[in-house]
């Protein structure tokens, strides 16, 4: 991990100390596709290229959330459409994202803020 990957990962563990945090996964660890889908082959292998920053699960180990920390590189045309296609996925799969910038990443409580209300179960509808 680069150094503000770990700055962020630490603070993650200390603000949702609940929960467990797991650092670059591949989304197709926690994403399935259902169903018959007309490009399946496409999409399922689109996915399995792709991976999130962090991926925070519940104590039962569902999925709540997935970061990603931005910096410069996600200005590039290539990796505008690879974060757009992230954020078309964990939509579609109801998986909220965050996505925080290098040079603005929030503190702790923001971060207990965030993630613990999504815990709460008229949020639920996974």
């Amino acid at each position: 991990m680069s150094n503000p990957e770990q700055v962020l990962y630490f603070r993650l563990v200390e603000a949702l100390p609940d929960n467990i945090v797991i650092a670059q996964t591949q989304m197709s660890s926690f994403l399935k596709l259902a169903g018959k889908q007309k490009h399946w082959l496409i999409l399922s292998s689109r996915i399995r290229q792709k991976s999130t920053d962090f991926l925070i699960l519940g104590k039962d180990t569902t999925p709540l959330a997935a970061i990603e920390l931005q910096d410069s590189t996600h200005n590039k045309p290539e990796r505008m459409k690879s974060d757009e296609f992230k954020r078309k996925a964990l939509t579609a799969a109801k998986i909220p994202l965050f996505e925080y910038h290098v040079n603005n990443m929030p503190p702790v409580e923001t971060l207990r803020q965030q993630i613990t209300s999504l815990e709460n179960p008229a949020n639920d509808e996974r």
